[in-house]
């Protein structure tokens, strides 16, 4: 009888300590975290930034450059007799002593180079839009996350809060057993048999508070914020369930998008490799300016004035590189060839878990008959009972275990709606192409 007294005294000082206040969180407040907090989407919406840098640096080619470049030197000449300026190769050698003066101007253009140049900003551009199906993915990922997690919470939750709402039932049995056993009614087997019964439901309390404060840290995994267990009350899902499953089309998805840029990409780079065998047409200029003096250099500075100024036009065309070019061609051409692969691949594993989705959605909606059936002859064996009881046919405490059985098939029904709901969620966003 110790123990039994010892089992009562912990399940009221537990019934004291339960009250309190809660914030209730809902799956969109949950969403709209995780969507804000995100390191993910911000790592990739730079990357969407530093791509668009590219393509500013690709179209920087069609504008010519001009470059300054100035000089102060003292030119010492090493010979007695006067000489004339020699050159050898790039190399001018002049003669004589002075301090001479130069600035000037240089600028370069290309006119012509068959595409090389609209292939670079076509991948350029190519990769922008890679970065934001990349984004998309992101965001289409990080959204079933937080379904899957945000689902496991709501079950925790629920599954706590029935098992709080059958330890009041199991002390209400309790106390019936009791004043049954003071009145030698029923036997000690009996009555320590409900002790052990009550002691369960206290320690599957202490279960599931295990279970939720799990499920809310791994919510908090993704949104970036901390729950208490104690000080939070999970919302349902606003949304009902959907009578017709969405159609997966694999080529709409973020993968395949970005896997066909990236291969446009490849094909780009293949035409701009084997363009580098075709000749590059510049043009530039040159205007300088020029002073010297023998002995000052104020004098040098103060002399200078307009030199030269010229204008032409350049040619490149390579004749032998080793096979540089070619092997970077067939380089291209694999990777290209490896993409398709990888995008082949891919794509057949979202349609798996698509698949895998609209299974466990028709499940979960079978199970949920299933289970709502039984509910419902339970609540009309319950009314029969309740009636019996009211009767004093059967003893209340058969009435109360009954109703605790029709709250544990409650909280299977919910839990099945709720997984339902999640699998259909993550369904959706696999098939709206765009997350």
């Amino acid at each position: 009888m110790r123990l039994v007294l010892g089992i009562v005294l912990l399940s009221i000082l537990y019934t004291l300590s339960v009250s309190g206040y809660t914030a209730p969180l809902s799956y969109e407040q949950a969403l709209d975290r995780a969507i804000q907090n995100s390191y993910g989407l911000k790592i990739a919406q730079t990357d969407i930034g530093i791509s668009k840098a590219d393509v500013i640096s690709a179209r920087s080619e069609y504008f010519p450059t001009i470059q300054g470049r100035g000089s102060i030197e003292r030119l010492k000449g090493l010979q007695s007799q006067p000489g004339t300026v020699t050159t050898i190769g790039n190399y001018v050698l002049p003669t004589g002593t002075r301090y001479q003066n130069t600035v000037g101007l240089t600028l370069n253009h290309t006119l012509l180079d068959f595409g090389v140049r609209k292939r670079k900003l076509t991948i350029a551009k190519k990769d922008v839009q890679v970065k934001a199906q990349a984004y998309q993915q992101q965001l289409r990922d990080l959204k079933c996350s937080v379904v899957d997690a945000y689902a496991k919470a709501l079950i925790s939750y629920k599954t706590l809060k029935a098992s709080e709402a059958t330890l009041h039932l199991y002390q209400d049995v309790f106390q019936m057993k009791k004043r049954l056993y003071q009145a030698s009614a029923i036997p000690k087997v009996e009555m320590a048999e409900e002790a052990i019964a009550l002691a369960q439901a206290m320690d599957d309390i202490e279960v599931n508070k295990q279970k939720l404060s799990e499920s809310l840290q791994a919510l908090s995994a993704v949104t970036r914020e901390e729950y208490e267990p104690q000080d939070i009350e999970l919302l349902e899902f606003q949304d009902s369930a959907i009578e017709s499953m969405p159609v997966f089309n694999e080529q709409l998805t973020p993968e395949a998008k970005a896997f066909n840029l990236q291969i446009e990409q490849k094909q780009a780079e293949v035409e701009f490799l084997k363009r580098q065998y075709l000749p590059q047409v510049s043009w530039y200029s040159y205007y300088n300016f020029y002073g010297y003096d023998i002995d000052h250099l104020s004098k040098a500075l103060h002399n200078m004035g307009p030199r030269t100024i010229n204008l032409g036009l350049s040619v490149n065309l390579p004749i032998f590189d080793g096979f540089k070019n070619h092997a970077a061609i067939l380089k291209a051409q694999l990777e290209k060839q490896k993409l398709a692969y990888q995008r082949d691949e891919k794509l057949a594993d979202l349609k798996n878990q698509a698949k895998v989705l609209e299974t466990q959605a028709k499940a979960y909606s079978v199970q949920l008959q299933t289970k709502a059936t039984i509910l419902n002859k339970t609540q009309d064996k319950m009314s029969m009972l309740q009636r019996l009881s009211d009767q004093q046919v059967v003893e209340k405490s058969q009435t109360v275990k009954e109703h605790i059985q029709r709250i544990q098939r409650q909280v299977q029904v919910e839990s099945s709606i709720i997984q339902g709901l999640a699998a259909q969620k993550k369904l959706q966003f696999y098939s709206s192409g765009q997350s």
